[in-house]
C-alpha cells in the first residue's frame, strides 16, 4: 500500500512540527509549509495553491499570537492576525478542496483551547480560533 502524502501548513514548530514527526513515524510522505520555513503564508491564496500537489491530507496549524492589549495594537498587526489565523484557514480549505476531492483526502484545521474562553491579551487569537471551530 502506498504511503499517504500529507501537507502541513504551520509545520516549522509547535503542534505542526509534532504532527510531522508523528506522520513520518507512520510512513507518510510529508510536505511542510510555513512563513519561516519556506515563505508560504497561509493568508496568500497563490502561495497556498502553489504549495499543494497530489495529496491525501492537509493539516493547518499556522497561526500568530500577539500577546498585547488590543488597544495598543496597530491596525496592521490586527489585520495580519486575522488574515493568518482565520482567513488563512479559509484559504487553505478552499485551495485544498480540488486536490482533496480527487484524492478523497482529509482536511484538519487546528485551533486552540483558547477558543473556549477569553484569555488576557489573547482577544484576536481566541476569537479567530473560535471562528475556525464554527467554520
Amino acid at each position: 500500500m502506498p504511503s499517504s502524502v500529507i501537507v502541513v501548513f504551520g509545520g516549522s514548530y509547535g503542534i505542526g512540527l509534532d504532527i510531522i514527526h508523528i506522520c513520518r513515524q507512520y510512513g507518510a510522505h510529508i510536505y511542510s509549509f510555513s512563513r519561516s520555513e519556506n515563505g508560504v503564508d497561509v493568508s496568500d491564496p497563490a502561495l497556498v495553491a502553489d504549495a499543494l500537489r497530489t495529496i491525501d491530507a492537509v493539516v493547518n496549524t499556522a497561526g500568530v499570537l500577539n500577546r498585547e492589549p488590543l488597544a495598543t495594537m496597530t491596525y496592521e498587526e490586527i489585520c495580519k492576525s486575522i488574515h493568518v489565523n482565520y482567513l488563512g484557514a479559509v484559504i487553505v480549505a478552499r485551495e485544498s478542496y480540488p486536490y482533496l476531492k480527487m484524492s478523497k483526502g482529509a482536511l484538519l484545521l487546528f485551533t486552540s483551547s483558547s477558543y473556549t474562553r477569553g484569555r488576557q491579551l489573547y482577544s484576536l487569537y481566541s476569537s479567530s480560533k473560535a471562528a475556525i471551530v464554527n467554520f
